[in-house]
């Protein structure tokens, strides 16, 4: 079976030219890493295609076990990673980093990519 390529011109699985991975299919979300911050102050790392979907979850009880006894969570990160196996290699990368690095991380994901000037 032939696949349809993406918008990008890829087939599912496929990365384009510069390296990048190819855009989902119609209708198949990216996978997307995620850091909430739970009531308590802790941070709490997952993957979703959902994110919205997964945060709604978490704060309605359902979510990871982690977060249950801690809301409400708010999310504080969200970074699209393409398959799932990238979102958990990233997952555990996040996982694995110092407290510091983890709120930079954060902060760096807020501040515009190009400040309007003064």
């Amino acid at each position: 079976m032939h696949e349809q390529p993406g918008a990008d011109g890829c087939g599912e699985g496929e990365a384009r030219a510069d390296g990048q991975p190819a855009s989902p299919p119609p209708g198949n979300p990216r996978w997307s890493v995620y850091v909430v911050r739970c009531a308590d102050g802790t941070l709490y790392t997952g993957v979703a295609k959902d994110v919205d979907g997964r945060l709604a979850r978490h704060n309605d009880g359902v979510g990871a076990k982690y977060t249950r006894s801690r809301l409400p969570v708010r999310l504080v990160f969200r970074e699209e990673v393409g398959d799932q196996g990238a979102a958990l290699r990233r997952e555990i990368k996040i996982k694995a980093m110092p407290a510091r690095e983890k709120r930079e991380l954060i902060d760096a994901a807020r501040k515009p990519l190009n400040p309007a000037p003064r």
